[in-house]
Order: structure tokens, then sequence, then C-alpha cells
């Protein structure tokens, strides 16, 4: 333009532009137009957008579903976000310009909205008479869900955001800690469940093991003297395959408790015995 190209040869170098936007710095955006004034410069906004579009359109063109494709356009994202921050300081930036650039970009090249916000504060900031009709619009190319933690505290104490932005950003952070505090809570749960469930399952097995030990006990009283030393060595092997099954202290407790039981009856028998054949 301040050579007076002819359209033709301005849409050939966008297009050039568009090819190399990935290697372009926010110094080689920010070059103000011949007309305006060192304390108020004024940027070509639109021939930036135009830039942007075409890069966006061969961007489409050349996707490879991979990595590095994506990455390449997150890049270009920043480096617009960037752009906007320095042109929201001019005093002359309409809203409508700001925001079609930034929408100019797609949604998936903005992984997080935090450079966004700071573009839209320093515009608030900038233009304090601003209607509340141009903050809303303003507000709304903010997606609240992609802010990170420090961006949400500062907005949500920010008088210059529209009441319903801030609004939006309580919603979406009380949402993430609910959502958070409802998975701990079934975390919880599951493990009180389970707490629950190996009781009942280690008094089972105790149950179990106590009724064998009634029924060997009974076995015992049948069979003479000597078959009883037999008898405790077999019923001691069979528990300790169950207590080795099973694992569980409490069962390993219990069948202490029951082998000291033994014992204390095995003392008791051969003291019978021994007075019986010393009365006989």
């Amino acid at each position: 333009k301040i050579l007076g190209a002819s359209p033709v040869i301005c849409t050939h170098l966008i297009k050039k532009c568009s090819l190399q936007l990935e290697e372009a710095t926010i110094n080689d955006l920010t070059l103000p137009l011949h007309e305006s004034s060192g304390d108020n410069p004024i940027y070509d906004i639109e021939l930036v957008e135009a830039v942007l579009k075409g890069f966006v359109t061969q961007w489409r063109k050349l996707y490879v579903s991979d990595e590095q494709s994506l990455n390449l356009i997150i890049k270009v994202g920043k480096l617009v976000d960037s752009y906007l921050q320095v042109i929201s300081t001019g005093a002359s930036m309409s809203v409508q310009k700001v925001m079609s650039l930034a929408k100019a970009l797609p949604e998936f090249a903005r992984p997080e909205h935090d450079k966004l916000y700071k573009a839209i504060n320093i515009y608030l900031t900038e233009h304090p008479q601003m209607s509340k009709d141009d903050k809303k619009r303003l507000c709304s190319i903010l997606d609240c869900r992609k802010l990170s933690a420090e961006a949400c505290a500062h907005a949500i104490k920010n008088d210059r955001l529209p009441l319903r932005t801030v609004v939006q950003i309580l919603f979406f952070e009380q949402g993430k800690h609910g959502g958070k505090a409802t998975s701990r809570n079934e975390s919880q749960q599951y493990q009180l469940q389970s707490q629950a469930t190996k009781p009942t399952e280690t008094r089972r097995d105790t149950q179990i093991l106590l009724q064998q030990s009634s029924k060997a006990d009974d076995a015992i009283r049948r069979s003479g003297p000597s078959s009883t030393s037999q008898m405790l060595e077999s019923q001691q092997k069979s528990r300790e395959k169950e207590v080795r099954k099973t694992g569980s202290d409490t069962v390993r407790e219990t069948m202490e408790e029951v082998r000291k039981q033994e014992h204390t009856k095995i003392a008791i028998q051969r003291s019978k015995s021994e007075r019986r054949r010393r009365s006989k």
C-alpha cells in the first residue's frame, strides 16, 4: 500500500507472507502505518488479519494429523495473541477489529486462553469508557474453561470484567473443584466398602475354621489317647494351609488362639490319662 502496488501484487505478497507466518516475530507484525504518530501508533490490523487467514487456509490444505502440525498453528496462535496485546493499547482501536482478528484463529489453535485474557484486560484498562454491551461482546471471545488457575483467580477479582463473565468463571471453577471432590468421595466410598467387605470375609473364614475346630474336638473326644496326637497334627496342617490361602491377619490370630486351646486340652487329657494309670 505504501508503494502503491496493484491489488494483484498485494494479494501475491500476502500469500507469500502467509506461508512464512510461523517464522514471524511480534516486531514483524507491529510495524505502524506511515500516517501514525510515535505517541499513538496505528497498526494495519486488516493486513495482519489477511495474512493470518491465508496461513489458516494453507494450513488446512497441508494439514497432517500429527503433533508437529498442531504445534505449528498453536505457535502462530500465541503470536497473534501477543499482537492483540500490543494493539489493544491503541486509543482508536475498535472492539470489532480486535474481535475479528481474535476469531480469525480456529479454536484448537488456542489450547489455553491466558494470553487472550491478558489482551482483553489490557483493552478494558485502556478503554474505561466502554459500554456494557461492548464489554460483553469483547469478553464473549473468551473461553473460561481454558483459563489457568492463576488467570481465573485474577479474573474473579477483576472489576473491569462484566459480571456475567465473572459468574461463568466461578461456575466452571466450581465445576472443576466439584468434580475433584466427587472423585475423591467416590474413592473414599470405595475404600470404605472394601474395608467393610474384608472383615465380613475374614469373619466368614474364621467361622469356618472354628466349625472345623469344633468337629475335630468331637473326633478327639471319641478317639482314644493314642490317636490324639495324630489327629492334632492332621488338623494343624489343614489349618495352616487355610491360613496361607486366606492370608488374613485376623485368621492367623484366631488360629493362634485355637492352637493354644488345643495344647491346653492335650495337657488336661494327658494329665487325666496319667491319673487313670496310677489309679489302676
